[in-house]
Order: C-alpha cells, then structure tokens, then sequence
C-alpha cells in the first residue's frame, strides 16, 4: 500500500492533548508511590501504570471540539483529586485511599489538624502541572478546537486501547515470569499490589471488587461456611480445655469500664525522660492492676473503630476499610448485648466526638449500646486536637458514671493523644529539651497530658466508690501512628536533634519505629497496654502471656461468670497460665503462637520471617507453616462472618 493510500485511509495515531494527559497521570501514579513510601517496582509497575492511564484516557478521543478539550481536562483534575487523597491517606494510615473509606469522609471535618500537619511539598508537586497551566490559560486565547471526523476519533480510541493492551501484556508476561500469575486474585498487600498495577490500577481492581461485594453479593460457598463452624466449634474446644487458665471472677453486679486510650503504646508507659514519669497515674494503676506486658492490638484501616469492633465483638477487621461503615447491621450478639440480657446490665458509651464519626450513632444500637454519649451530651472546654480535651472530658464522665443504672458497662473513648499531637503550650508539663521539639516528644507531651486526665478520673471514681464496685480496664487502641509527614517511618529523633536525649527505648526504635529489626518493628507497632483493675485491687499481677483485643469480649464474659462456650466471638478467654498457645493473628498475614512469631513480608523481594519470641532468634520458614495457614483461615473465617452476616443459635451457648 502507498504513501498516499495509508493517509486517505487514515493512520492508528493519536494527537499530543490525549498523550500528555496519559502520560502525566500515569507519573503522578509513580509520584503518589514513592513519596508515600511504597517504593517502586518499576519493571512490573511501570507497564500496568503506562497501560491503565492510557485505557482510561481512549474514551475521551472518541469526543471532539471542546467537548473534547473539557472531558480531557475533567479527567486529569479529577485523577489529580483521586491522588491527592490517595497521598494524604497513606501518610497517615500507609495505605491508599479505597471505596470503603469513603465512607469515613463526613469524619474528615474532625481531623482538620491532622491532614494538614501531612500537607507537604509532595501535595504541590501533585498539583504544580495544573497551577501552571492555569497561570497560562488566564494570559492567552486559545483557539476553537477544530472537530474531528467520527473514523478519526474511532482511530485514536482503537490505537490508545491498543496502547494499553500492549504494556498490560508486557506487564503481565513479566509477573507470569515472576510467579505473580496471580496478581489480580490474591491481593494479600495493598502496599504491594499498587507497585505491581499503579495508582490507578489499584482503583479500578478495588472499583469492581466492591461492585462486587455491595452490589453483586454471592451467598457463601459450603467451603466458607464449612470453615466458619470448625473455627468457631474449635474456639469452644480449646475453652473448654483451658477453663482453669483464665483470668479471676468477679462479684454478680460488678460494673464493668473499658477505658480506651487514644493511640497509647505500651513502650511509654513506665518510660521515663529526663527522670520524668511520662505515666505516673498509670505506672500507679498498673501496681493494683492484673497487668498484660504482651497485648497486642489488631486493628488496621479502621483505627478506633477496628479497635471498637474487636473488644466489643470479637471480630477481626476487614482488610479495608472499617467494619463499622462497610457492614454496620452487626447481626452478631456483642458483648454489651450479653451483658442486657443474661445480667440486666445497663450499656454506655462515651466519646468526645460526633456520633457520625466512625459511624458509631447507626452501630451502637446494633450492637447492643443503650445510650450513646457523644459530643452534643458534653458541656463547653477547652477543645484540644480534634475535640473535646481529656481533663474535661473525663471529668464530666465520671459524672455521668455517678448517674448510670448499677450494674453498667461503660465504654469510655478518649481523644487528645491522637495525631498530629499538638498541645497548646500551657498544656506541655514535661520538660523534654530537644526533644521536644520531635514528633516523638509531642506524642509524649500528649500521652502525659492524657495520663493526668486519666489519674483525675481514677481519683473521682476512688473517693465515690465506684472504683471498688467495678472492674476498670485500661488498653490501648492502636499504636501512634505508622508514617510522617515526608512518608517516611515515624522519626522519634529529627536529624537536627540530639541523640543523647533518647529515652531508653529499644535500639530499633531508636532508629526508626519499626526500624530493621522486623521483631521490633513488630513490638513497636503492635503492643499496646492492658491493665485490669479488680475492685479493691485485688489480684494484682504482671502476665507476660501473648494476648489481644479479640480475646476481650470472652475475658470479660468469663471474669463475670459467663458462659464462653457457644459465642459469636472468634477467639476465647485470655490464659494467664504459662506456655499459652493461643493464636494471635494480625490482618496483614502475621501472627503470634506460643513461642513463634510470624511475619508475613510486605516489601518486593523479602521472605516470609519466622522467628522464636524466646531467643529473638530466626527459624526456618517451614516452622510457622502451620501458623501461617491458620492465621490465614481466621482471617477468612471473620470475613465470611462479617460480609454474610453470619452468627451462632443461642443454644448453643453451654454453661
């Protein structure tokens, strides 16, 4: 065919407006990856990235005149937009932004400080190419765009799509040769997944899977639910046998307060600085408290609310997203529904927020909370942070404790130790030096305001009584928080700073918080405090024994003389005896049992770990096989039960 012929039928090409957008979206898809820390494969990464961005713009060639022009602007801003949030997301929770999320953006209002404390140079960059083509647009004319023929624009459609087909295809033959055949069904790492498919890969898998689940629901195979029964039917075996290993009984009628600390680790409490206590009133609990020096949170996207979900009702949380907003009927019986209807105990709960935020107004009647208190129940104070601040609101909670029904159960959530953790300066009463100065030292000016909050609250429960007639619960949520504003592992020392003024923390985190050592890095982001107060401090001890929150519910049933056996919850009673081998699973894949700690590798090109929690020491992989197919399973169980809603016939409950 000649020259003359191929241009009167008409090329596969494709004009510079459509390739320049392709090409600028999928740059900010490398961009939003490094600078939020994801690192890049970019072998795998770039071809999916290429193929994607030019997919979504072949629509757009289809148009033409200014229709044209508009759509393709609408476009990019609109992916602009989508990678904004996806930075700011992942430089506070480490992972992008997914439709489960969206829910939680009504909460946005409330952490104002937060997202602006991660705005950075990064968000700029983001939005640099619009800035400046906005500058130029305002100073020229541009001319009317000429239309083109419906074959034309047929042409660039087909040749963009064929653009796209051609780098998936050489993305996908570079995963078949890297045995990542699988890389679009087994998503077991978001972290992972965007550098293997790209920003806007990543929401487009995550676009049809929640089509999938929230429109287009399949029922539960005979397999899943076959696996629900066994876990929940070995859950009661293994009570059963260890009925003599779990924590004292209580009094019929004892109330019973979680008090659920905003953001507290363990590795601060007790820690001192400068010969400064940063937790005095909690050090003081902790001697008259049975006192768990190995809890781990579990929590994940949800934060709070995942913390809510696991020591109300024993549920894992989904790996994205919080379960309070993707499935909010909860047909499951939690904890404080129990507590209604076998003790006729009145349930609370207490929080310094907006019912709305984490969806919690909608959920505390499902899951059987009596009265909800939240910030429209509060008096006027002083206002820290996101809210209400600790001293005021603990105090006018400890009024209303005085004033609830005997018995109760009160969950009590408390706000100022939250990021960004910034203090008005009046409020700052360690005296840190330099460090002071650091993330770290404004998380431990937090910690330390909150513990004064939490003493004035010990102290108002003590001089009523109330103290002595209930069990008091102290724990943790989650951990302080994974990523700074540069998207790099939380700095407990900026580089301006002085070393020799290091409290005495573990060398890794010293660091970095979950530096190189993946065992610190695990005990830095996963062990929080868990302190039970017996009325009149009765049965005061230190359990070096492995637990976590989704033990809690049983726990508490069994300190009260509850049945375990037959419950909707996923895990038992804690055991304070030694050699417990209880399994400790984590939504990422990794997980305690007994003596052997698993870590399910979250970087390209890292193993699997296994390790003995004894001797610090590394085993060989094959040893926590069996531990990593279990955790597996759990995690799956408590997803079947979560999405199909699924829960036990009471009779099954045995005394």
């Amino acid at each position: 065919m000649s020259q003359e012929q191929l241009q009167s039928t008409g090329k596969l090409r494709v004009q510079s407006d459509l390739l320049i957008a392709a090409f600028g979206i999928a740059v900010k898809s490398v961009l939003v990856c490094k600078m939020a820390g994801f690192d890049w494969g970019l072998e795998r990464g770039w071809w999916m990235t290429a193929a994607t961005a030019s997919l979504m713009v072949a629509p757009v060639a289809l148009l033409s005149g200014s229709r044209r022009r508009w759509a393709l602007w609408a476009l990019y801003i609109f992916w602009t937009a989508v990678m904004l949030g996806d930075l700011t997301h992942a430089l506070y929770f480490g992972e992008l932004m997914s439709w489960q999320s969206v829910g939680g953006v009504a909460t946005l209002g409330s952490i104002t400080d937060s997202i602006t404390e991660l705005m950075g140079s990064g968000h700029l960059i983001l939005v640099s190419d619009l800035l400046i083509a906005g500058s130029v647009a305002a100073f020229m004319k541009f001319k009317a765009v000429p239309s083109r023929g419906r074959a034309s624009s047929r042409r660039e459609a087909i040749a963009l799509v064929l653009i796209g087909l051609v780098f998936g295809s050489a993305s996908m033959k570079v995963h078949f040769e890297k045995s990542t055949q699988g890389v679009f069904l087994r998503v077991w790492s978001q972290r992972m997944f965007v550098r293997l498919v790209g920003v806007v890969g990543y929401h487009i898998h995550d676009s049809v899977g929640f089509a999938k689940d929230q429109i287009f629901i399949t029922p539960p195979t005979e397999e899943a639910l076959a696996a629900v029964a066994d876990h929940w039917a070995a859950v009661d075996d293994k009570i059963t046998k260890r009925s003599t290993a779990t924590v004292p009984t209580v009094d019929e009628g004892t109330n019973i307060i979680i008090l659920m600390v905003e953001s507290l680790q363990a590795q601060v409490v007790g820690m001192k600085v400068h010969r400064q206590q940063v937790t005095p009133h909690l050090n003081a609990l902790a001697k008259e408290s049975l006192s768990f020096s190995a809890f781990y949170h579990q929590t994940h996207q949800g934060r709070t609310a995942d913390a809510e979900a696991l020591i109300l009702c024993g549920l894992h949380p989904l790996s994205q997203g919080a379960t309070l907003f993707r499935y909010p009927g909860f047909p499951q019986t939690c904890l404080p529904e129990i507590l209604t209807a076998e003790l006729g105990y009145h349930t609370a709960s207490f929080h310094a927020l907006q019912g709305s935020f984490w969806n919690r107004r909608a959920v505390a009647p499902n899951i059987g909370i009596d009265r909800l208190y939240d910030a429209e129940d509060y008096a006027e104070g002083r206002e820290i942070g996101m809210g209400l601040g600790d001293y005021p609101f603990l105090r006018q909670t400890a009024r209303k404790l005085d004033r609830l029904p005997e018995p109760f159960f009160a969950h009590v959530i408390t706000l100022t130790s939250h990021h960004p953790y910034k203090l008005p300066s009046s409020h700052l009463r360690l005296r840190l030096g330099k460090l002071g100065e650091t993330y770290f030292g404004r998380y431990l000016h937090s910690v330390h305001y909150t513990d004064i909050a939490i003493g004035a609250f010990i102290r108002h429960l003590r001089r009523t009584g109330l103290l002595d007639r209930s069990v008091l619960i102290v724990l943790g949520d989650h951990d302080m928080g994974r990523l700074s504003g540069s998207g790099e592992v939380v700095h407990i020392m900026d580089s301006s700073a002085d070393a020799s003024y290091l409290p005495k923390i573990p060398l890794g985190a010293r660091r970095h918080m979950g530096g190189d050592d993946p065992l610190t890095r695990m005990d830095w982001l996963r062990r929080v405090p868990l302190l039970i107060r017996f009325p009149g401090g009765a049965n005061a001890a230190t359990i070096d024994t492995p637990t976590s929150q989704i033990q809690l519910p049983s726990t508490i049933l069994s300190l009260l003389g509850l049945p375990t056996v037959g419950r909707d919850f996923l895990s038992g009673p804690m055991s304070i005896a030694k050699g417990n081998d209880a399994l400790i699973a984590f939504r990422d894949g990794s997980g305690f049992m007994g003596d052997k700690v698993y870590i399910n590798a979250d970087r390209e090109g890292e193993d699997d770990g296994c390790w003995q929690l004894s001797s610090q020491s590394r085993l060989n992989n094959e040893d926590c096989s069996a531990m990593a197919s279990e955790i597996a399973i759990e995690l799956s169980v408590s997803d079947t039960v979560i999405i199909h809603g699924l829960s036990r016939p009471s009779s099954q409950v045995q005394p």
